[in-house]
């Protein structure tokens, strides 16, 4: 059996037009997932979830041709797998990566989920004839492929604890984003497959098209644009000789001053 942390890092695989429209494909479930809404979505419902309410107001102009062969590029299927619904005395599946992780409960005599202790309190009364108190609940993980349709993809399912280092012992961390990076090139990127006229989620996140939004861009490039050598001609001995005075005067320092200084992070001391 394979270790987590490789499962992990070869879960996710990526597209550049999927990305542009902020999807994913998790390898294990070969299908598509939203990295905004941490959901599956299923082949043929792409054009419905982004219609949705979570994207609102972030319209997505699909083409349909690129889509589809994007899909049949990444090996996406049609159908999903069922839920991997467990019991406690079962091995729960490790976590899905590019869905939700949530905390919830898990019923000691069946395999129902629920995500708060008045639902599971219900549920031992209605289905069990038990009455049970928020103590004695059993806490666990859980995931849903989707909260968007009715039936078994709502479902919740119990999941392992996600592990708290996904490194491989003896693994730096830049063998792992190689690794990661390895994955993520197997598609290669051909510039003309992503419409540049969709909005990222980076670009959502940072809100950076807000910031700029009725600013010269031409004259914010020439704002943050490195110095040529003529430019500044005494900026570089400004600065080593500030950096020089500052040296000479540690002598005179007080000892927690120097301590501070010596902290790799002094905000923390």
């Amino acid at each position: 059996m394979q270790p987590s942390y490789d499962i992990a890092l070869l879960q996710i695989a990526t597209h550049p037009y999927l990305s542009s429209l902020g999807l994913v494909v998790n390898t294990r479930l070969k299908t598509l997932c939203c990295e905004w809404c941490q959901v599956t979505v299923p082949h043929d419902r792409v054009k419905g979830h982004f219609k949705s309410d979570s994207h609102k107001n972030t319209p997505v102009r699909l083409d349909h041709k690129k889509l589809e062969d994007a899909m049949v590029a990444m090996n996406v299927t049609e159908t999903h797998p069922p839920p991997p619904i467990t019991t406690l005395d079962q091995q729960a599946p490790l976590p899905f990566k590019g869905l939700k992780l949530l905390q919830g409960f898990a019923c000691t005599l069946c395999s129902q989920t629920g995500l708060s202790d008045s639902y599971m309190k219900d549920h031992y009364s209605r289905e069990h004839h038990t009455n049970i108190t928020s103590s004695l609940l059993t806490q666990c993980f859980v995931q849903r492929y989707t909260v968007g349709h009715v039936g078994s993809l709502r479902a919740l399912f119990r999941v392992q604890p996600p592990a708290e280092n996904s490194i491989q012992p003896g693994m730096s961390v830049v063998d792992m984003v190689k690794e990661q990076m390895a994955v993520a090139l197997q598609t290669p990127h051909l510039r003309n497959q992503t419409d540049q006229r969709c909005i990222s989620p980076w670009l959502l996140t940072t809100k950076w098209r807000e910031h700029v939004k009725g600013h010269d861009v031409k004259e914010l490039c020439n704002l943050v644009a490195f110095p040529t050598k003529t430019e500044y001609p005494g900026l570089s001995a400004a600065v080593q000789q500030y950096f020089a005075e500052a040296t000479e005067e540690m002598d005179s320092l007080q000892e927690l001053t120097l301590q501070n200084l010596n902290t790799a992070d002094p905000i923390k001391t």
